[in-house]
């Protein structure tokens, strides 16, 4: 199996060089059910915050997994502001203290 390569599927922006995917969970659940019900690919959806954003400046093949992930989803405060300042409808239900 080869990955699915999904990151079309849904609205970016970018932080320090990390693409980030404008979506909730229960988009990212509507899409995992497609994805498995063809069972034509494996897919990789981290749901991290900006520690992660971080760690990708100082490694650069962390940033390549990050940015090839099908879905980057943003938790914490921090990433899920900046979604919605850039114009995401993003709910506050990853706003956790970071």
């Amino acid at each position: 199996m080869v990955n699915a390569n999904h990151n079309n599927v849904h609205a970016t922006f970018h932080m320090l060089c990390i693409r980030v995917h404008a979506i909730q969970i229960p988009d990212v659940i509507g899409h995992m059910d497609e994805w498995m019900a063809r069972r034509d690919a494996w897919c990789y959806i981290p749901v991290t915050e900006i520690h992660s954003v971080m760690e990708a400046q100082h490694d650069p093949q962390y940033r390549s997994i990050l940015n090839s992930s099908d879905h980057f989803v943003p938790y914490g405060y921090f990433l899920m502001w900046l979604g919605q300042r850039k114009g995401f409808a993003l709910g506050d239900a990853f706003m956790s203290q970071n």
